[in-house]
């Protein structure tokens, strides 16, 4: 048995039959699938706007053959014309109108001086177009764009006796628009293009131009070069005279101020300021030691001073002292401190250390003096230093404005010898110059049209018109935000599908009013079982035996993310199809708020579903006449809270009382989206099967519903993609194809 999308299939043991095995990296793809060009997808694009390419494709060739064949023949003649640029002058002097000549920005600016409105002007006059029809408005091209213009033109006010210069102006637009100005590549050499209607016309119009460019050059060179001799003279006295002033100022000043010598008294006074600096820093240093030795004698005891300590009389005084100690401590071990030796050591111990006493005052006291002298020497040295400082400031004070006039004075030395030898060049430069350019190749006269091109615009026109409608519909692709093909159904859901269904395509003959149309096709599959549709079903019903462990389930809830997705066709055709293979199906209408089969079949809308719910009538199914096995039972009468009743135990009751008396129930259901009915019924049922419509359903309105689903632990097996447009999905054909081989009667019930 062929299927279009085979399943992965694993064994279940304690079922005893095969099922669907969920592979989510088959379904989602690989990561670096991901990241490749699907051109299959790319060709789907092409194909669904197919109807718009065309069509953008065609207006963009018909318009340009209906353009290009109203336009009249243009012929073009060009002469080529050599730009000097090794040097134009004669002797080495350089003339006001000589630019970098050896770059390439030169070349550009005479392009431009050529396509200039000035040059043009100069042709007009010369050769009088004023007076050809081309050039005064009488003959003009044909065209789309001239037609609306003329047209636009009608309406309004036309002056016909326009003066010369607007006669001039209008001749110089038109001829701007015929003239080209090409540079040869790696050369000095330009090519001036002019188009007319006249072949004679254009040659001369070229050689003219070439002409005319010469002499509006030389003439601009010659007003340039006396109009700036001129000026330098001018310059060259107001110059002179403020050279004599500046000089006069800075001979004036150095000579009040005495700052010839700047300088060198600069260098001079900042020596000796380094010296001053660095002598006061010594003496700075030595004020503080001595200082600190001072405050040290006046508070601490003088013999713990280092400066007494060190002194070389004081420790032979020591010295002596010990001495007599020792040999005092050594006799008064034998004589008594009367005896007259120990009193005579006694007394020698006492006069040296009066004399210890009195040489370490005299040591404080030098310590003294010694501060008080570097204290002054210091404020000498600061006074000293602070008259040498203000010395200087004031010679550099004196410096800066001697500088200033200075380099005034050089400076107007300078413009002065400048502007003196600039104007004896510019005397003699003007009539010394080569000319700027000169004529290669004259214009001849053209053997043939050069515009319009047929071939060329057409293959443009081609070109665009391809690419504008390739490019809107890619961009209307990128746009869209609905599903359109399973492979986005799978990427966005993760869950496999389990069949694709086609718009159904009615026989308005066939279709009396708008309750015929929906009975039709509500049950389409009984009426026309050979169908696409048909077949279709018959492939979701072969699919849902191979979606879940255990086969085919019993209750089964169809919903959707919006409202219209066709789950109602889809229920009831479903359930025409296993009914026809012997199942016992009964459809119950769950949608409590927006009841229809009960109009579809002709039955009375009451008794139903809500009022078995709300306990007022027993629930009464209706058997289909037309289909044996199928029965359905209606919504019944309205509710205001079908939320409370669908949750109900009684609903939970009549779904276990249906699962034994029928081999299979359908939940017709509503919406995901906005509604919480359908997440209530979904943990009643076995399986909920997704419905999706092609072409209209938003990518973010199904991830939100399977979400919802999910989060409220609906057992969900599988898509499927309605409303399939054939003519927007190629996949739709292959997939149809192999259905037409697929022996679906075959499959487990």
């Amino acid at each position: 048995m062929k299927h279009t999308e085979q399943f992965p299939v694993a064994l279940d043991p304690a079922a005893g039959q095969a099922v669907a095995a969920y592979d989510e990296n088959r379904i989602r793809g690989n990561a670096s699938d991901e990241d490749e060009i699907d051109l299959r997808a790319l060709w789907q694009i092409v194909l669904r706007y197919r109807k718009l390419i065309g069509l953008i494709f065609t207006v963009m060739v018909v318009t340009s053959l209906i353009i290009t064949l109203l336009l009249r023949p243009m012929y073009t003649a060009t002469v080529s014309l050599e730009i000097n640029t090794s040097g134009r002058n004669l002797v080495k002097f350089q003339n006001v109108e000589n630019q970098d000549l050896g770059s390439h920005e030169y070349i550009g600016t005479q392009s431009k001086i050529l396509a200039s409105t000035a040059v043009a002007k100069e042709v007009i006059r010369s050769l009088a177009l004023t007076k050809e029809p081309e050039f005064n408005g009488e003959l003009k091209q044909r065209g789309l764009i001239s037609g609306l213009k003329s047209l636009v033109n009608v309406f309004r006010s036309q002056d016909d006796d326009l003066d010369e210069a607007s006669l001039l102006s209008s001749a110089a637009n038109i001829y701007s628009k015929r003239l080209s100005i090409g540079s040869v590549r790696n050369t000095s050499l330009v090519n001036i293009s002019v188009s007319s209607f006249t072949p004679e016309l254009a040659a001369k119009m070229a050689d003219e131009h070439a002409i005319a460019y010469i002499r509006l050059s030389d003439d601009r060179r010659f007003n340039s070069t006396s109009g700036a001799k001129l000026f330098l003279e001018k310059e060259l006295s107001n110059i002179q005279a403020r050279l004599e002033t500046s000089e006069k100022q800075l001979n004036s000043f150095a000579r009040k101020n005495g700052v010839i010598d700047v300088e060198d008294r600069n260098n001079i006074m900042m020596a000796r300021l380094g010296d001053l600096n660095k002598s006061l820093s010594e003496v700075q240093s030595e004020r503080i030691n001595a200082e600190t030795k001072t405050i040290q004698a006046q508070t601490a005891n003088p013999q713990t001073l280092m400066a007494v300590y060190d002194d070389l009389l004081i420790k032979t005084l020591r010295e002596e002292q010990v001495g007599l100690k020792a040999e005092y401590f050594k006799l008064s071990k034998i004589y008594k401190p009367k005896f007259p030796q120990m009193l005579q050591l006694d007394a020698n111990i006492a006069d040296i250390e009066l004399s210890i006493q009195s040489q370490a005052n005299k040591i404080i006291a030098g310590l003294t003096t010694n501060y008080e002298q570097l204290n002054l020497r210091e404020d000498s040295l600061t006074a000293t230093l602070e008259g040498l400082k203000e010395q200087l400031l004031n010679l550099q004070d004196r410096a800066v404005t001697y500088n200033i006039l200075k380099r005034e004075w050089e400076a107007n030395k300078e413009l002065y010898s400048g502007l003196l030898e600039r104007t004896k060049e510019v005397g003699v430069a003007a009539g010394m110059e080569l000319n700027i350019a000169s004529v290669v190749d004259s214009a001849s006269i053209p053997g043939g049209a050069s515009s319009p091109n047929l071939k060329l615009n057409l293959l443009i026109a081609a070109f665009l018109g391809l690419a504008t409608g390739l490019g809107a519909a890619f961009l209307l692709a990128m746009l869209d935000n609905t599903i359109n093909d399973v492979e986005q159904l799978n990427q966005i859901t993760g869950m496999g599908h389990l069949g694709m269904a086609p718009e159904i395509d009615l026989d308005e003959q066939l279709v009396e009013n708008e309750s015929s149309r929906r009975k039709m096709m509500d049950t389409i599959l009984h009426h026309d079982p050979g169908c696409s549709f048909s077949e279709s079903i018959q492939s979701v019903r072969t699919s849902l035996s191979y979606a879940r462990a255990g086969g085919f389930p019993k209750t089964i809830m169809l919903t959707s993310s919006l409202a219209g997705e066709g789950k109602s066709t889809l229920c009831m055709n479903l359930a025409i199809s296993c009914a026809n293979a012997g199942k016992r199906v009964v459809v119950i209408e769950t949608d409590l708020r927006r009841s229809r089969l009960y109009k579809i079949f002709g039955v009375p809308q009451s008794p139903g579903l809500a009022d078995y719910l709300v306990g007022s009538k027993p629930a009464v199914p209706y058997t289909v006449a037309q289909i044996p096995n199928l029965s359905i039972l209606v919504a019944g009468s309205k509710t205001p809270n079908p939320v409370d009743l669908l949750g109900s135990v009684e609903m939970q009751k009549l779904i276990n009382d249906y699962s034994e008396q029928y081999d299979l129930v359908l939940f017709d259901s509503p919406p995901v989206l906005m509604l919480a009915d359908s997440v209530v019924l979904s943990r009643m049922a076995e399986a909920v099967l997704f419905i999706v419509s092609a072409h209209s359903t938003p990518r973010d309105a199904v991830k939100n519903s399977i979400n919802r689903l999910r989060m409220a632990g609906a057992p969900l097996v599988g898509t499927v993609l309605n409303r399939v447009q054939s003519q927007h999905s190629g996949y739709y054909y292959d997939y149809m194809y192999q259905l037409a081989d697929n022996e679906v009667d075959d499959a487990p019930s």
